[in-house]
């Protein structure tokens, strides 16, 4: 049978902290649910013990009562060591196990819904901040949630339980500290709160220092740091920033440690003065030795529950239960971000067109005033390749987040054979493209995997080694494939024992054997040779037929002696298309295209006198 989904589009709140732990694991919650409550009856029962084993003493030694009589409470006693002794033990044995299923459940429906997120809150900081925040390490803050909750009911039967007996006893003392509990759980939620603020407002600062510290301690940062000298600028930096976000949360801190104090103080003084007020009772035989040195343990015990001694007492479980519901609110914001319906589909690779049109096209990103794209419209044939050329910041890498249906929100039309892009299934939009980005991946998998992440539907076909070795001989690859120990099984990167290392530019032709590998139609190289050699990039022209042989193909490069490959060049200003044509047209228009084609070409022919 199928497990209930744990997270759920809804308004999180207190009764949500018990809530997700049943429905994510219902058996190891109805166990710790068991064991606090057994936990909270303890001190009561102690109580009791405690007074009839003290007073059978003192009958036995002064009286001469029977010896047999104190055996009972001494097996009680011994029970409950026994009980406190082995719970440690198994809480640590069953918490570590439990720790496990909650992560087994919960981290995949995280996962799944991280993966089904609408592209553009991935680009906007502020909620990828609270992405982060709620996504990291979910299950934990779930089962720590729950576990809070229950250390506050321990606490609160526990202190009950001792006030009852204490106010049957001296009932004005039982009163005082029932009214001195408000207060105490008034000042820990406002600590719980003035801390998740803080934590909140020092997310930005957390993810800088985190990352000065991964360039100050990747290998891939090696060489740059040691030739430019910047280690110590970086290290001034990060500890900068590191010592005020400490000293931020330290005021913070401070200001909770000096409000939980004050109570603690005035727990700490009425304990004080209950057993003062308890000693004309013991001497008055109103209540037994026993009794009373069972209740002197116990209002100690209470004391440190209001000032934050047991399990962080009152104060610190109240404090914690704050920032949970602080988390729960964030919960909900981040269940309620909209997702790309069936984002996690497989793409439909028997999908084809014949044109794409784009009409009128209109973009600004979410959040930002300025218009990336403006009325663009173009065409693009099946079979044909064209190049995309223009000033960094002209549009050209959002036309292709708009092909590829990152984002949707844009306006005017893109029609793939008549049919809005929008109208299209996931599966087909997905099908429609294979992209070798700017910025591309490096998976820490073999590289068999890796080039077959392109064509996800193979990776667990038996008869792929031939397609692999077809497309990393044409991408370059088959020098690189026969050097590694275990060829295609070998693991990439640093992170497996005995896992090889390659070149960015190595790491670039894998990222583009990827695409080739995938049969999307429509094949798009963002800057597809930035980090090859020359000749390494004029093999890559030279290969193009191959590379893009049954394909329509969409060239991104600053260098533009790869334009000349396409049949139609566009050149992109201010969010429209400016020029279009072949390399041939457009360098005979004498516009923009040449001006900048001949401004690269100008390094390579001129040549200067020296002396």
């Amino acid at each position: 049978m199928a497990n209930k989904q744990v997270l759920k589009v809804k308004r999180y709140g207190y009764f949500d902290m018990m809530a997700l732990a049943f429905r994510a694991c219902p058996g190891y919650s109805l166990f710790f649910l068991v064991q606090h409550l057994i936990t909270a009856l303890i001190p009561t029962f102690n109580i009791y013990v405690t007074a009839r084993f003290v007073d059978t003493a003192i009958d036995i030694v002064q009286d001469g009562a029977e010896r047999r009589e104190i055996i009972l409470p001494i097996a009680l006693l011994l029970l409950i060591m026994i009980y406190n002794v082995l719970l440690t033990r198994l809480m640590n044995m069953v918490s570590l196990r439990a720790s496990q299923k909650f992560k087994v459940r919960i981290s995949g429906e995280v996962l799944e819904k991280r993966a089904k997120l609408q592209y553009h809150y991935i680009e906007n900081p502020k909620m990828l901040d609270l992405i982060n925040r709620v996504s990291t390490d979910t299950s934990g803050q779930i089962l720590s949630m729950y576990l809070n909750v229950l250390s506050i009911v321990e606490i609160l039967i526990s202190s009950l339980g001792v006030i009852i007996t204490l106010a049957s006893e001296v009932w004005y003392v039982g009163l005082l500290f029932v009214l001195l509990l408000p207060p105490t759980v008034a000042i820990a939620v406002k600590g719980g709160r003035a801390t998740y603020k803080g934590n909140v407002e020092m997310t930005n600062i957390d993810r800088r220092n985190e990352s000065l510290s991964h360039v100050m301690l990747n290998r891939e940062n090696v060489e740059e740091r040691t030739v430019f000298g910047f280690t110590d600028e970086l290290n001034q930096r990060h500890t900068e920033g590191y010592e005020y976000a400490r000293k931020f949360r330290m005021r913070i801190d401070f200001k909770n440690f000096f409000r939980n104090k004050l109570g603690g103080f005035a727990c700490t003084t009425l304990a004080i003065l209950t057993m003062f007020t308890l000693l004309p009772s013991v001497s008055q035989k109103e209540i037994e030795v026993g009794m009373f040195i069972a209740l002197v343990e116990a209002v100690l015990m209470l004391a440190n529950n209001y000032s934050g001694g047991r399990k962080g007492g009152i104060n610190g479980t109240v404090e914690t239960m704050i920032k949970k519901r602080e988390f729960l609110r964030e919960l909900t914001t981040f269940m309620a971000l909209e997702e790309e319906p069936e984002a996690t589909c497989l793409p439909d690779h028997d999908f084809d067109f014949g044109k794409i049109e784009f009409k009128n096209v209109g973009f600004a990103y979410p959040g930002v005033e300025r218009t990336i794209l403006n009325g663009l419209s173009f065409t693009i044939e099946h079979g044909k390749h064209y190049s995309f050329v223009g000033a960094n910041g002209a549009g050209k890498t959002t036309i292709i987040k708009l092909l590829t249906g990152l984002y949707s929100n844009y306006t005017g039309e893109i029609l793939v054979d008549g049919i809005e892009l929008r109208a299209l299934s996931p599966e087909k939009r997905k099908g429609l493209c294979a992209v070798v980005y700017q910025d591309f991946a490096r998976y820490p998998l073999t590289m068999r995997e890796n080039i077959l992440l392109g064509n996800i539907q193979r990776m667990d076909a038996s008869d792929t080694d031939g397609e692999i070795m077809d497309v990393a001989y044409t991408v370059g690859l088959e020098e690189t494939v026969a050097g590694l120990r275990h060829g295609l099984d070998t693991p990439l990167g640093k992170i497996f024992e005995g896992g090889a290392d390659i070149s960015g530019g190595q790491w670039q032709r894998l990222a583009m054997a990827r695409a080739m590998i995938n049969p999307a139609p429509l094949c798009i190289l963002d800057e597809p040779t930035s980090a090859l050699d020359p000749l390494s990039e004029s093999r890559l022209y030279e290969e193009f037929g191959t590379i893009s042989h049954g394909r329509t193909t969409i060239f991104i490069s600053h260098r533009l002696g790869s334009t000349k490959l396409a049949d139609t060049i566009y050149v992109i200003d201010d969010g429209k298309i400016s020029e279009a044509g072949s390399h041939a047209e457009l360098m005979k228009l004498g516009g923009s295209y040449r001006a900048m084609f001949e401004a690269q070409a100008a390094w390579y022919t001129d040549e200067k006198e020296v002396g």
